[in-house]
């Protein structure tokens, strides 16, 4: 446990956040609650008994709130010190504030950080965009609002202008090889491997060794602009005024739809799955097809199958396998029943006897036949659509979050056509290396 002499001297909140987090005190940072009633703004730390529960950093850490105006209340819990730092006012209203409160759960300090990471004083905690480090907390609001406030009704001419057609690359094996503008990936199709390539406004398939005459290409889709839902908030429908449609490309094989969503479920962040993709595939999935060329594919059913976690490194590759070693067993013994299955009836399937779990089997079953609508309500899609219309007051809990998405749209095909053109939008940015 430190002492007080051990403390950095003058010991402000952000060095003391900044410890505490590097030393793995700090067990969380609960998602910041909006308390309109008092135009508040609340989060709770929970931290571990020593550093955290010390007098001198608990008085500095009261202080610094004091100095700021916030408020600053802590009870001890069996060795741990709660904390309920407040902080306000911030605006609904304001881009710049609605970011700092969208937190999900890539953002949080995870409640059992490995002793392995690297932290430095300039930690990031989660209390901002994503996170800041500690020597940039500020919770308050920036100043001005006349500006962001009216940027949803700026001319179209004063704003970046979107493409009029979007591809929706959300599963990982999308990827932009070095060099390259756009994506591309490989995918098993019919018994064929294809490389598609986007090209900007089309998709390009082409077979990676010859196919017989008659052979269907790689299926694709269109969500179109026409059955948007009509009565969409302006700043969303003004968002998505320049795209007229969004190219889906279903996942043909069952199984790599279910590789990626598994990977989506544990990874969070779109850029670091692609990346674990890229991996898991390279190190258990290349081999070089007959009479054509070497390939870098996603790792059969029957591979995992023989793979054995404790000869698996590093942790992450052994989470991937942990995780898809009863949907790998699963698919062996009932893909042929699964094939056809309806999209419900498939994500039950999925998440009983394929051992998914709820949220990942509805990935795979969106992914795998071509309908975003299936797909969870969850932080991504949440975080999506602030991406899109930051100036709306999009509901910033994912709990309040569900219910207001569903009522945007009033049939199925007004769903799909929602999420595609919301998720394709992001997955542009996110690919495009735009700082979301």
């Amino acid at each position: 446990m430190d002492t007080p002499a051990d403390l950095p001297r003058p010991l402000t909140e952000e060095t003391l956040l900044a410890l505490t987090a590097r030393r793995h005190c700090i067990e969380q940072i609960g998602l910041p609650v909006e308390d309109r009633k008092a135009d508040r703004t609340s989060a709770v730390l929970t931290l571990t008994a020593g550093i955290g529960a010390d007098d001198l950093a608990l008085a500095a850490l009261q202080a610094a709130c004091a100095r700021r105006g916030w408020t600053c209340t802590s009870i001890m819990r069996d060795g741990t010190l709660v904390l309920t730092v407040s902080w306000g006012p911030l605006h609904a209203q304001c881009p710049d504030c609605r970011r700092r409160l969208r937190l999900g759960p890539d953002h949080l300090l995870p409640r059992h950080r490995p002793r392995t990471s690297e932290r430095t004083e300039e930690d990031w905690i989660a209390v901002a965009d994503g996170a800041l480090p500690a020597t940039e907390l500020e919770l308050d609001c920036p100043g001005s609002h006349t500006a962001p406030a009216d940027s949803a009704t700026a001319p179209r001419a004063q704003r970046e202008r979107l493409p009029t057609t979007l591809l929706l690359a959300d599963h990982p094996r999308w990827h932009t090889p070095p060099g390259r503008t756009h994506p591309e990936r490989i995918m098993y199709h019919r018994h064929y491997y294809w490389r598609l390539r986007w090209t900007g406004g089309r998709c390009v398939r082409e077979p990676l060794t010859p196919v017989p005459p008659g052979t269907l290409r790689v299926r694709t889709s269109r969500a179109l602009a026409a059955h948007l839902p009509p009565s969409l908030p302006d700043p969303v429908a003004e968002a998505l005024a320049d795209v007229k449609q969004v190219i889906i490309v279903p996942s043909s094989d069952l199984w790599e739809a279910i590789t990626g969503a598994a990977i989506r479920h544990l990874v969070q962040d779109a850029t670091a799955r692609r990346a674990l993709y890229r991996r898991w595939c390279s190190r258990y999935g290349t081999h070089t097809l007959p009479g054509g060329p070497r390939i870098v594919d996603t790792p059969s059913p029957e591979a995992v199958g023989q793979l054995r976690p404790a000869e698996i490194e590093p942790d992450d590759l052994r989470e991937v396998l942990t995780f898809l070693k009863q949907p790998a067993h699963a698919y062996r013994m009932r893909c042929h029943l699964w094939a056809g299955m309806s999209g419900p009836t498939l994500i039950d399937a999925l998440a009983g006897y394929g051992g998914l779990g709820r949220r990942a089997a509805a990935l795979a079953a969106a992914d795998h036949l071509g309908d975003p609508a299936l797909r969870p309500v969850d932080r991504e899609l949440c975080d999506a659509a602030i991406d899109l219309a930051p100036n709306h007051p999009w509901p910033l809990d994912e709990i309040d979050f569900g219910p207001y998405w569903q009522d945007l749209a009033t049939s199925a095909q007004e769903r799909r056509t929602l999420a595609a053109f919301v998720l394709a939008h992001a997955s542009m940015l996110e690919m495009a290396g735009v700082d979301r």
